[in-house]
């Protein structure tokens, strides 16, 4: 048998396991809405481009917004580090590392005249990577992530089936399923935290 105090330690490292392992991101959401935003500007300004509905200069509106989301990236990963993370902000943030080390690879390639993927093809593996990351947040057990994911697959899909409308419909995934995600999740972690 145990006595009272040897129970409540017991009890106080169950919840520091389950701290650990929460299914919601309460570091980690503002990087969705920031890069949810600035990917969204992106396929947007390069389709209204495409569709000769803004100049062509209008393109440094999408690198503005790039540029941005880096820079913030850079700031809130400084702040970050000195915080402590649960399990799954931490596999959050290693997977959205590998996923966009990647597609900015991929990216590059495609800048610099491969044209593997086409016109609108570094926005669509941008939503490809996008919906990996958030499935996987989905996979362990967050069901905002679940929605966010299945509205970036979408958007593929949409893309793919319209292709003069792609550059709308990955906006719009990225727009709602990626900073809708992170508004959510922002969101509730405020209402727990309250």
């Amino acid at each position: 048998m145990i006595d009272g105090s040897e129970a409540r330690e017991h009890l106080a490292m169950v919840d520091r396991i389950v701290e650990r392992t929460s299914s919601r991101l309460n570091v980690g959401a503002e990087y969705f809405v920031v890069w949810g935003i600035a990917s969204a500007t992106m396929s947007l300004m390069y389709q209204l481009v495409a569709d000769r509905l803004v100049p062509t200069n209008s393109v440094a509106i999408a690198w503005a917004a790039g540029i941005a989301a880096v820079l913030f990236s850079i700031w809130r990963g400084k702040s970050v580090g000195q915080q402590r993370l649960t399990f799954l902000e931490r596999e959050f943030l290693t997977v959205l590392k590998v996923a966009m080390l990647v597609t900015f690879v991929v990216f590059v390639i495609e800048l610099f005249g491969a044209n593997i993927f086409g016109p609108i093809g570094p926005a669509s593996i941008w939503s490809f990577a996008a919906s990996i990351v958030v499935l996987y947040i989905a996979m362990h057990g967050n069901r905002r992530a679940l929605i966010g994911g299945i509205v970036l697959v979408a958007s593929l899909a949409v893309a793919n089936l319209y292709p003069s409308f792609a550059g709308y419909a990955l906006s719009a995934g990225m727009l709602l399923g990626y900073a809708g995600f992170g508004i959510v999740e922002l969101l509730a972690a405020g209402r727990n935290a309250g």
